[in-house]
């Protein structure tokens, strides 16, 4: 998910069989919906009271998990209305220090649902460390031809608003930026050889 705000009208979401219950109400759970977040690390803060809130009881959960099969679920997160909201029963969870990983989260309707149930949720992240310097394209870093560019850690690395996302079939996370001058036209070839990559 985006680190935005949207309203999304639930109404005609279902409960498919076997979804797990919440830690934090033993109300009925009715017309769920299920986001993956990437999470790069840090405070992670799910809200429901996003703009003007949702017009309906709403719970969220966290959850880990190591496939898609409902039975591989954790939840290490519930809330029920600590967003407040126009009821006063919006949701919001805040989870600190919570590690670099990919989450499921579940936004349930609590008890009963009617008519146009508009789901107002906002996912957004505090990193625990600055990201890096060139974090940012406005403070990209220059590189010389024939040079080593090193950036240390991109863990906390963030996109800015409107930045290209999507190259081919693939996700992009976690950019930085540099700037070179070049001194001819011709061929030039970059590549990213030593690179370490690790996934939590």
């Amino acid at each position: 998910m985006p680190d935005t705000g949207d309203n999304i009208d639930i109404s005609a979401f279902t409960t498919e069989a076997g979804e797990p219950g919440a830690s934090c109400s033993a109300a009925s759970l009715l017309n769920t919906a299920w986001f993956k977040i990437y999470h790069p690390g840090g405070t992670l803060d799910i809200n429901t009271a996003f703009g003007t809130g949702s017009n309906f009881n709403t719970l969220v959960q966290l959850f880990s998990y190591s496939n898609a099969g409902l039975a591989s679920l954790n939840e290490i997160g519930c809330d029920d209305n600590s967003g407040g909201g126009p009821g006063a029963n919006d949701a919001r969870l805040i989870m600190p220090n919570l590690s670099s990983a990919t989450y499921l989260a579940r936004v349930s309707c609590v008890s009963a649902c009617g008519g146009t149930t508009d789901l107002a949720l906002s996912v957004s992240y505090t990193p625990n460390e600055p990201p890096p310097p060139n974090n940012h394209v406005a403070d990209a870093a220059p590189i010389a031809i024939g040079k080593i560019a090193t950036t240390l850690n991109v863990e906390h690395a963030t996109l800015e608003t409107d930045e290209n996302t999507v190259f081919s079939t693939c996700r992009m996370y976690n950019s930085v930026w540099y700037t070179m001058t070049v001194p001819y036209t011709g061929r030039y070839s970059f590549n990213t050889f030593g690179s370490l990559l690790t996934f939590p």
